[in-house]
């Protein structure tokens, strides 16, 4: 329940987002299928799904502890940061609405920059119950706060762009302002993203042996693609911007936002799982990590450079540079899906045959 919740948050977070910023342009405010609905649906959603921990707190205390139901929300709301940060976001979110519900009274800019303010200040208190916040404080949870402010940010407007907007919508225009609001987002996505790795997973290639170190490993794994449909949008509309029409970039655009959101159904799971530094490497193996070590449950991870591992990960690179080669030349996106879902598999079946266990 928790996992759906968190990935619906990351949801209308990321279409709030999208939409604020795309109708900071007037122009293109008209453009968005659904504009007014999916605001108001993605503020009534996120006093739900962001309400759903506090619930099940609520629900702990009620029925373990036998505490009265009014007392076990009294506590949660009062006692735990959980309760807080929901109250405070449940305060943004109704301020969201007023806004909203007076925007005819006011000028556009008002409307949507006071909202995005908001936004970012929902974005803070969902980054003070963080695992990074629990675990480094305010210094973890405005790192949160970059990543989640990154993600937000790059994948918002590819997100309406991709399934909201008109594809005679100018592709040229988005990306003019896009490409340069993508390109910093993705070096804070990246600098935030080690930073996190560093609060949480101390021993990035040892966390491989758990669950939570396989989810990130995935992770990262399909984070690639975004990164060469990503390149492929950059390169094309810049130098080559008439060799795809507009519904084929559009159709470009929600291939890369597919794979943005099997990231984002990762990072869902993960938020309620706890990362390596906090549990013990002998709470249990990875089943997919068993595959290729079978033979060793209790012993002590060493890295170590195989000839075959090597080989896997060179074929992988030459795949996927060669998927990006073809994403320039070719128009056909199903054969681009199907190289890197080949170069995913041998990537990862190198990065396994690097690990090996001496007992003892």
């Amino acid at each position: 329940m928790l996992v759906v919740s968190n990935l619906f948050t990351y949801i209308f977070i990321i279409l709030l987002t999208g939409i604020l910023l795309i109708s900071l342009k007037p122009d293109r405010d008209k453009d968005i299928r659904g504009k007014r609905f999916l605001k108001w649906g993605s503020i009534v959603g996120l006093i739900l799904t962001t309400g759903v921990s506090v619930y099940q707190l609520c629900h702990m205390l009620y029925t373990q502890f036998s505490l009265p139901l009014s007392e076990a929300i009294f506590q949660v709301l009062t006692k735990f940061q959980a309760g807080h940060a929901w109250l405070a976001i449940v305060f943004c979110l109704f301020v969201m609405m007023i806004i909203e519900g007076t925007s005819q009274k006011r000028s556009h800019r008002f409307t949507e920059y006071s909202q995005l303010f908001l936004l970012i200040g929902i974005m803070f208190f969902i980054s003070l119950t963080s695992h990074s916040g629990a675990s480094e404080g305010l210094l973890g949870s405005l790192v949160h706060l970059l990543h989640m402010l990154a993600f937000s940010f790059w994948l918002g407007p590819l997100f309406v762009m991709a399934w909201l907007t008109k594809p005679k919508e100018s592709i040229h225009d988005f990306h003019r302002w896009f490409s340069p609001l993508a390109m910093f987002t993705f070096s804070m996505l990246v600098i935030s993203g080690i930073l996190l790795m560093n609060f949480l997973i101390p021993n990035y290639m040892n966390s491989w042996a758990i669950d939570y170190g396989q989810a990130m490993l995935w992770k990262h794994l399909l984070f690639i693609p975004v990164i060469v449909f990503g390149f492929r949008h950059l390169y094309l509309l810049k130098k080559y911007p008439q060799w795809l029409s507009k519904i084929e970039y559009q159709r470009s655009f929600r291939v890369e936002s597919l794979y943005a959101f099997l990231v984002l159904a990762i990072s869902s799971w993960m938020t309620e799982r706890e990362p390596p530094l906090e549990i013990s490497m002998s709470e249990g193996y990875n089943s997919l990590f068993l595959l290729f070590h079978n033979q060793a449950v209790d012993g002590v991870l060493q890295s170590s450079w195989t000839f075959t591992s090597v080989t896997f990960i060179i074929g992988s690179l030459v795949i996927f540079l060669s998927t990006g080669y073809y994403l320039l030349k070719r128009k056909l996106l199903s054969i681009a899906v199907i190289m890197l879902l080949l170069a995913h598999i041998c990537l990862y079946i190198g990065l396994m045959l690097i690990r090996i266990i001496i007992l003892g």
